[in-house]
């Protein structure tokens, strides 16, 4: 018998649910913005070649809200890659999805922006 909240490859199905809750950074934008800006340090390896862009990682938040398999999906160079898996690694518990009230397993895409200022 198939679970009526899976489909046929057994990834959750959440077109039925009525009540679907998106895993999220605890307190939002505003607050994953904060830890960005307290936490990323941009590599001096990256710096002094002046490598910029967007490393685009992949990961599970669980059910329990930890970051699971956290993957360099986008690729800019490696140390601003390094430096995008530790601000996930690092970010600590999440809130879980929720389908219906019950917690599940999400999957997140987290862009992550590198981009030097231009001074003057």
């Amino acid at each position: 018998a198939t679970d009526p909240g899976r489909d046929t490859l057994g990834k959750p199905n959440y077109e039925d649910s009525s009540d679907v809750k998106e895993s999220a950074f605890p307190g939002g934008m505003i607050q994953w913005q904060q830890y960005l800006q307290h936490h990323l340090r941009y590599p001096d390896r990256a710096m002094s070649r002046e490598i910029q862009g967007i490393v685009r990682m992949i990961f599970q938040v669980d059910e329990e809200g930890n970051v699971v398999e956290p993957m360099v999906s986008k690729s800019v160079e490696y140390s601003l890659d390094r430096e995008a898996f530790r601000i996930i690694v690092n970010s600590g518990k999440w809130e879980p999805a929720s389908v219906n009230g019950r917690r599940v397993v999400s999957y997140k895409t987290q862009p992550l922006t590198f981009k030097l200022e231009v001074s003057k």
